[in-house]
């Protein structure tokens, strides 16, 4: 038996995880395939530009940086929405 918040796994006769306070299932889902992060140059040029573009990023809760500050090409962090 597992619990599906924490994902603690309990012996045998258990049917509510003491900690989380819900109810055990037989087994687990998958992993949320969420986890992993992907990134992608999104602008390269003038290197005021890339910290308006970097700044403008993040500002909209995506992480980014400029990845070579001779080229200032910013790579934001994307993340998958999250699979129900």
């Amino acid at each position: 038996m597992y619990c599906p918040e924490c994902r603690a796994e309990y012996r045998e006769g258990f049917t509510h995880c003491a900690d989380c306070d819900v109810d055990l299932v037989e087994a687990l889902p998958p992993e949320d395939q969420a986890e992993y992060l992907e990134s992608a140059t999104v602008f390269e040029g003038d290197p005021n530009n890339a910290e308006l573009v970097c700044a403008t990023l993040e500002g909209s809760g995506i992480e980014a940086w400029v990845e070579n500050e001779a080229a200032q090409a910013v790579i934001p962090v994307l993340c998958p929405p999250r699979l129900k």
